[in-house]
């Protein structure tokens, strides 16, 4: 199991918090004697009895209900995303001109570099990952299929923006031609700003030739909300 935002599972130390309350409202019972104690301690005993479960209870609820906030904000992530057992991932980013352009202190290929690198805990650890960076040329970043994220994860960080258009129709095609004598599944996730200069409109995408074993995501990080289209 893996959390998105794990800096929220500190929320769990918060726990004690009624634990401590519970401890410290403790009192301690003041002793009054009287001549014959037998019907008052029965009725006492019942009722401490009854007051210390509903004590507790309300304990329980307080801590399970801390408990369970934290992890709603954590967001825990259990099954990992994946549909076959020979598939393949290639990451294509986009590393043109375009997207040195700076959206609140942050260049667009830094969001391209962060969308890549969240879902990596989400893929199945046997899954093979490649990544290529391209601009109306493509350069490989991981070129040999491998499992290994932490080898993934420093590449990423030294890709650089390269002052070229971009021609994602020329980085699909060298991809294909790379791993033409590959028959694993392929799935080919393009992460860009879709710039307008050097770039085809998102519904030609679709007029792409692609083998029957690829299927193309694309990711859109041009504006402030990144959305994703598939292509099969």
């Amino acid at each position: 199991m893996t959390f998105l935002n794990s800096v929220f599972l500190w929320g769990l130390t918060a726990v004690s918090i009624p634990i401590i309350i519970h401890l410290l409202s403790q009192k301690k019972p003041r002793i009054i004697y009287f001549s014959d104690l037998r019907f008052l301690e029965l009725a006492a005993s019942r009722s401490v009895k009854k007051f210390r479960i509903r004590q507790y209870l309300l304990l329980l609820i307080r801590c399970l209900l801390i408990i369970i906030l934290s992890l709603i904000f954590a967001r825990p992530i259990i099954h990992y995303v994946t549909s076959s057992k020979n598939i393949e991932t290639i990451f294509l980013i986009d590393n043109s001109y375009s997207m040195e352009y700076y959206k609140d202190g942050k260049m667009r290929l830094e969001d391209a570099k962060s969308v890549i690198k969240q879902p990596l805990n989400l893929i199945n650890p046997q899954e093979k990952i490649a990544i290529f960076s391209f601009s109306d040329i493509v350069l490989p970043v991981v070129k040999n299929p491998t499992t290994d994220k932490g080898l993934i994860i420093s590449e990423i960080e030294k890709i650089k923006i390269e002052y070229k258009k971009t021609d994602i129709i020329n980085a699909v095609n060298e991809v294909i031609k790379y791993f033409q004598n590959d028959n694993a599944e392929k799935r080919i996730i393009i992460v860009t700003d879709f710039a307008k200069n050097g770039w085809l409109l998102k519904k030609n995408i679709g007029a792409l030739d692609l083998p029957n074993e690829y299927k193309i995501i694309c990711v859109d990080v041009g504006d402030n909300n990144p959305k994703n289209f598939a292509v099969s």
